[in-house]
């Protein structure tokens, strides 16, 4: 999951030149198949952080209320990219 953000330092230490990376980020939308994919995971685990702590039910209601609304937006992963070229001979 965290990779991504050393990539760059592992292409340079291998060697290669002309290293860049770039990222992205998923913008979901609420409503959206991301969006119900989301609130489906979270209902999975609803009851385990009620009971952690982790999240209150009036927080979970909310959060799920937040991934069905259309007006919400949030930002999803970061995927970055990285391209290096191998030193000529």
């Amino acid at each position: 999951m965290f990779y991504g953000r050393r990539l760059l330092g592992d292409l340079v230490a291998h060697g290669l030149t002309e290293v860049e990376a770039e990222g992205r980020v998923l913008v979901a939308r609420g409503g959206s198949a991301i969006g119900r994919v989301d609130r489906l995971a979270l209902e999975q685990v609803r009851e385990r952080f009620i009971a952690g702590g982790h999240m209150t039910a009036g927080e979970v209601d909310e959060l799920c209320a937040l991934y069905d609304a259309l007006a919400s937006l949030r930002l999803g992963h970061t995927v970055i990219a990285v391209r290096g070229c191998r030193p000529r001979a």
